[in-house]
């Protein structure tokens, strides 16, 4: 066709189309190529959904809540022979990881020295109620010397300012302090620099909460960015808009645990 979708495209056109010939015997060839790779194609579905199928099974031996330790050392050794079978794609290389870091949370990935013990001031819970609330909704069991707290006892949280005071698109400036949104997350937990948005100190002087410390976490409480965590660095001063939340880790808490 030439010209716009509208143009008609007629029989003498079609038959002015040139078509390069060869033999009928290769052309029959070319036709079971084709079905040969026709083939080929479905085997490759098939082997993919098999190791599909492989991977999460294996993966989710390993993340068996309260598994005994040597049917969990069994799967592990499972698990680490097939190792290029379940990382042949960039999908599963994000599965395994986040495998790993299931185990890790569980006390799964290191040896557990029965000497350590948890902070003295986690030694007693705030009550016994409280206590038993912890208990009553755990996963799993934790290994010797962890144990389930609420996350109120490890860390502070803290809301960004959503009075009139709050800074409106038009009070934003080229150079100030730093306001920062969900769009500043960047995808290895840190804040993007070069997209931030800036207000006065004047403003940020104003606002009554969600201005972060060094060591603060951010947490995305709604939208489609739900859940995403980030780090305050590099910044040390700035404030958070109303979609994030200030985690403020206590000595208690490593931040890069919390944050996995």
């Amino acid at each position: 066709m030439t010209g716009t979708a509208n143009v008609t495209l007629t029989v003498g056109r079609i038959a002015d189309v040139p078509v390069p010939l060869v033999d009928p015997k290769v052309q029959g060839r070319i036709d079971e190529l084709m079905a040969l790779c026709d083939r080929l194609e479905e085997q490759h579905r098939t082997r993919e959904s098999t190791r599909d199928r492989l991977t999460t099974a294996t993966l989710s031996r390993l993340t068996t809540p309260n598994a005994e330790e040597q049917s969990f050392r069994d799967h592990a050794r499972f698990a680490l022979g097939t190792l290029p079978a379940l990382t042949a794609r960039p999908d599963q290389i994000k599965t395994l990881r986040q495998t790993i870091l299931d185990l890790a949370v569980r006390g799964r990935i290191v040896l557990q020295d029965t000497g350590e013990t948890t902070d003295s001031s986690l030694s007693n819970p705030s009550s016994p109620m409280e206590s038993q609330a912890v208990e009553d909704e755990i996963p799993f069991t934790p290994p010797e010397g962890w144990r389930w707290v609420r996350l109120s006892e490890v860390a502070e949280f803290e809301n960004g300012d959503r009075s009139k005071r709050y800074p409106k698109r038009a009070e934003y400036i080229s150079h100030g302090v730093p306001w920062i949104n969900t769009g500043h997350i960047r995808e290895d937990g840190y804040l993007c620099d070069y997209t931030m948005n800036f207000i006065s100190q004047a403003k940020f002087d104003s606002l009554g909460s969600g201005k972060i410390q060094p060591g603060d976490m951010l947490y995305c409480l709604r939208g489609a960015t739900f859940g995403k965590t980030a780090f305050v660095e590099p910044f040390e001063t700035g404030a958070i808009a109303s979609s994030l939340m200030i985690i403020r880790p206590s000595t208690l808490v490593d931040r890069r645990f919390l944050y996995c």
